[in-house]
């Protein structure tokens, strides 16, 4: 997937060579000249706009895991905040693919399934009994990538709970 978006990237910038132009333009013009293979990559606004701007993806940018797709379902996922245009608050709930984090997901009023609830140890999708659900992490991480010593606990401040929610010292 990086690899073939940095292809779309070099492509534009042999099209366009140091185009610097506004990014409007640049944004429609690269949505001109890239390849739509939703095998490959799956585009959006800001892609363009990284494409317009010569910027390439790299691995670093990736961040693979294994997610909770459906009830007993689980799919393999690039969540890289870089890579996906909304990511919200999961990289406070799982800041890296070794997050141990448990997670209870419950449905909304108004869903079209009874009410349900599931407690997952991995990221979830939005959309996990075919509804939106509500997702309550037992810890939420302060800054991403800071380790388990700046866990929060569910119902409180790490400070309040100290060592006990630290997950860390399970």
């Amino acid at each position: 997937m990086i690899e073939f978006f940095n292809t779309q990237v070099d492509n534009f910038s042999q099209l366009h060579p140091g185009y610097a132009g506004p990014l409007k333009d640049g944004e429609a013009m690269a949505k001109a000249s890239v390849v739509f293979d939703a095998g490959k990559f799956s585009w959006d606004r800001a892609d363009f706009q990284r494409v317009a701007k010569s910027e390439r993806y790299d691995l670093t940018d990736a961040l693979y895991m294994t997610a909770t797709y459906r009830p007993f379902y689980r799919r393999h996922v690039n969540a890289g905040k870089k890579l996906n245009s909304m990511v919200y608050q999961l990289p406070k709930v799982y800041p890296d693919a070794g997050t141990e984090n448990l997670t209870i997901c419950v449905t909304g009023a108004g869903a079209r399934v009874p009410f349900s609830v599931l407690a997952t140890d991995r990221m979830t999708d939005l959309e996990l009994f075919i509804n939106p659900v509500f997702c309550f992490p037992q810890y939420i991480y302060n800054e991403p990538n800071t380790g388990p010593e700046s866990a929060t606990g569910l119902f409180g401040s790490h400070e309040t709970f100290g060592a006990a929610q630290n997950p860390g010292s399970r």
